[in-house]
């Protein structure tokens, strides 16, 4: 006999334990982001220019090998498996790391005579010789990325879009998105307190395994729940290679706008935090003071995110879909053309009478950017997935958040590193004026891409007869 009551009870436990997920995993993501801070801090002041040479040469290579993992896991098993697969080894390695890893910072003089005379009469060498040398240091930033990338960008919502019908997506993930806000202001608390540690490595490696713990028991009672009462009629799946899945994504112009978006977010957002970095990077002078304004940095992103909810979930029901996903590469795109059009920012910090107030200005602009990427691109985002079908968007998931963001974040790696080696030199100011012009390019390609996804997107949602695969077909 069919028990009412009971099934209003598993809803209620199913968001509990996602509202649960979402929060852990928002904590443990932005404590990954300051531990990344930390490793950039110990390559010294020119840190901030190691980054674009780390996407290249180790994040690219590294997520290709990860990215072909999931998929292949995902396509024999289902997402419980992959969940694990994938978060259980990372555990590992930061526990591994916490261990045995020396911290301290990198001290250049300290390469081989070989190499430092090289990077006498061509500085941008410095930036190749340090990341190899230091590996072990390199490698760990390249996993803090990769944990972001899995447990959050692609996981929690490839469990989300798994679990959630349309009408309820549009109800729950601004929720989900204000729960991650709150979890950025606990992750700013705990940096804080971090920050006191000598040895801020080991701390951090016993709440990421404690919230990765956490995390895998979550994501079995969402499974387990998912299974008992699905909300959520799925169609038979149709069995297909990896191959064929892949190359369904890329010729689907619906998924190849949302890769569009997600590239030029990631290269804008990339450029612009590493160009607020390197004034950090420069101002401050030990550790305990990056991690502290870390810490605070976090603390008014998590806050603007949740105001930013607020508004995104109150928008989407009066002014709709487009004008929500709109507003961030607006934001993004007024922030990026601002900072390298005016390349005083960059010049050395301790020359500037208002060095404090213009370098809060740049992260308020900079926080913004990400809570208008959390609370109104993510959840449109992730809205666009649901209409497409169970290949389609597994796989499209995988191409434009997995691809698509580790392709945006090695493009800004490439964008900078060619810039840097095409000007010889080690500061904003050279590179800026070339940035800009690349950048422009972006932004109007951005403005195309999430015009057409609103275009696809009101057409999938609006035929409720004609099964989105028929997208497949259609010619970009």
């Amino acid at each position: 006999m069919f028990n009412f009551n009971r099934v209003i009870s598993q809803k209620k436990a199913k968001n509990l334990y996602m509202g649960t997920l979402i929060l852990l995993t928002t904590i443990g993501f932005n404590i990954m982001r300051g531990m990344r801070e930390t490793v950039i801090f110990q390559f010294g002041k020119n840190g901030a220019l190691y980054t674009p040479f780390i996407r290249i040469m180790c994040i690219l290579p590294i997520s290709a090998l990860l990215f072909v993992y999931y998929l292949s896991i995902k396509k024999r098993t289902n997402t419980l498996i992959a969940y694990y697969a994938l978060t259980v080894p990372l555990l590992l390695y930061f526990i591994t790391y916490g261990l045995f890893s020396a911290p301290g910072v990198i001290n250049t003089e300290t390469m081989p005579v070989w190499i430092t005379s090289w990077i006498e009469i061509y500085p941008p060498l410095e930036f190749i010789a340090g990341i190899t040398i230091h590996w072990d240091k390199t490698l760990y930033y390249v996993f803090c990325e990769a944990w972001g990338s899995f447990t959050l960008v692609i996981l929690f919502w490839q469990i989300a879009n798994e679990t959630y019908t349309p009408k309820q997506a549009s109800k729950y993930y601004p929720i989900f998105s204000m729960l991650g806000g709150a979890g950025i202001i606990i992750s700013s608390l705990l940096i804080k307190k971090m920050g006191k540690y000598e040895n801020i490595t080991l701390i951090t490696t016993e709440i990421i395994t404690l919230i990765g713990i956490c995390n895998l028991w979550l994501v079995t009672k969402i499974w387990q729940q998912k299974k008992e009462n699905s909300d959520i009629k799925h169609k038979q799946k149709i069995s297909i290679s990896m191959k064929e899945g892949i190359k369904m994504a890329l010729s689907t112009p619906h998924i190849l706008y949302l890769t569009t978006c997600i590239i030029s977010f990631s290269i804008l957002c990339n450029v612009y935090e590493n160009a607020v970095r390197n004034i950090i990077l420069n101002h401050y002078g030990t550790e305990q003071e990056v991690f502290k304004f870390w810490g605070n940095f976090f603390f008014g992103k998590g806050l603007l995110v949740i105001s930013a909810n607020i508004i995104s979930k109150a928008l989407l029901k009066r002014v709709g879909w487009f004008y929500v996903a709109i507003t961030t590469p607006i934001i993004s795109i007024i922030s990026i053309h601002l900072i390298l059009s005016i390349p005083s920012f960059q010049i050395d910090p301790h020359a500037m009478a208002n060095t404090q107030n213009v370098l809060w200005g740049l992260a308020i602009l900079l926080q913004l950017n990400f809570a208008v990427k959390y609370a109104f691109f993510d959840p449109t985002k992730e809205m666009a997935y649901i209409p497409l079908n169970d290949e389609q968007r597994t796989y499209g998931k995988t191409v434009a958040d997995g691809v698509g963001s580790r392709i945006g974040n090695i493009s800004s790696g490439m964008v900078q590193s060619i810039a840097i080696i095409a000007a010889a030199g080690n500061d904003f100011t050279q590179i800026a004026p070339i940035l800009l012009g690349i950048c422009s390019i972006i932004s109007l390609g951005w403005i195309w891409a999430i015009t057409g996804l609103s275009k696809t997107y009101n057409q999938m949602t609006s035929e409720k007869n004609t099964p989105p695969l028929s997208l497949v077909k259609e010619k970009v």
